[in-house]
């Protein structure tokens, strides 16, 4: 397991339906387990005792939390019955001061259950994984000059709180970044070249001056997190559409006021924020992100939400100023099992 944090975590199902398992990460594709048969038993038997175990507490079980987890890992136990679909999700992600949110206790049984199968099972996912992750030889630097002294040898450019108005193009030499911070930097813009690094897994800019991003960045295939907050960005291009691999995408406290239609095939993120732009109206491309599990959408204009929104079945939560939301009290009496969270 890597301890990294600019790395994202994807979302993870697990599927139990009688003795048949299956493993999905976010929307790539799913794992087969069969080719695991000497443990099959032991996941079935694990997988059970932990759905009887969260049912006997509560007739409707659907929040757990685990500390183990870090704040950004969950695992959604679905168990098909008949014709009834049930979904828990256990996470390591807690709402500590929503008096209206009650999460259900585990015991320690429940604990260790869950902790031990969403590390089994995320080790299983690592290895399916497109793009593995290695840093073996390679170093993290915190200047381009020393970047460029040997650009194969860079996974990480951390440029945090750096006083530069520009990364030089140059950038694109770096073959095997993984990771760029430029957060609290100076730094207003990156340059086209930044799509010559086909690696890229992680763009980490909050806090920066960055007043507008290259169209480039839809080449960047491996992408996992971009994280702009807190910029000077008042638009979005329509080429983030193309990057399918995102996970997260952060474009809160911006100028922002439309997100473009083409972000729609975004089918893999499972976690947006466009909080405090100047959004008028929903954006109706976050009804087709099928995997979105965390949407904050609080201090913008928006008033209305449709209530198509009950499709993305595995929405956990949305953070919002219930105040300003004409529809709110219907929203949360037809779709109970998302949390809408209230933020002024």
């Amino acid at each position: 397991m890597y301890q990294d944090l600019s790395y994202a975590v994807p979302l993870i199902k697990f599927n139990l339906t009688d003795s048949l398992l299956s493993l999905k990460f976010s929307s790539e594709r799913a794992i087969k387990l069969k080719s695991i048969d000497t443990v099959l038993p032991l996941l079935i038997n694990l997988s059970k005792k932990l759905n009887n175990n969260l049912n006997s507490k509560n007739l409707k079980p659907y929040h757990f939390y685990n500390p183990y987890f870090r704040a950004s890992e969950s695992i959604d136990l679905i168990s098909h019955k008949k014709e009834k679909t049930e979904r828990k999700q256990i996470s390591g992600h807690r709402f500590t001061k929503e008096k209206d949110i009650h999460y259900l206790e585990l015991d320690s049984t429940d604990l260790k259950i869950s902790y031990y199968l969403h590390k089994y099972l995320l080790s299983i996912a690592e290895k399916h994984w497109k793009d593995s992750i290695s840093t073996q030889n390679l170093k993290e630097v915190f200047s381009i000059s020393k970047a460029l002294e040997n650009p194969d040898s860079v996974y990480k450019l951390n440029l945090r709180r750096k006083r530069i108005k520009s990364i030089p193009p140059e950038i694109g030499k770096l073959k095997n970044l993984e990771v760029l911070i430029i957060s609290g930097s100076t730094i207003k813009s990156i340059p086209k070249e930044i799509e010559n690094c086909k690696k890229l897994k992680s763009i980490i800019a909050n806090s920066s001056k960055l007043e507008e991003l290259p169209s480039s960045l839809g080449n960047l295939k491996n992408l996992r997190t971009l994280k702009v907050g807190y910029c000077n960005l008042k638009s979005i291009p329509i080429e983030i559409g193309n990057i399918k691999s995102l996970w997260e995408l952060s474009i809160g406290h911006n100028k922002i006021k439309k997100i473009p239609n083409e972000l729609s095939e975004l089918k893999n993120l499972t976690w947006l924020d466009i909080s405090n732009n100047r959004f008028e109206e929903f954006p109706n491309s976050i009804l087709q992100m099928e995997n979105l599990k965390r949407f904050w959408m609080f201090r913008n204009n928006i008033k209305k939400i449709p209530f198509e929104i009950n499709k993305l079945k595995y929405l956990d939560h949305i953070r919002l100023n219930k105040k300003k939301i004409e529809n709110i009290d219907t929203l949360e009496r037809v779709i109970p099992e998302v949390m809408f969270l209230h933020k002024e």
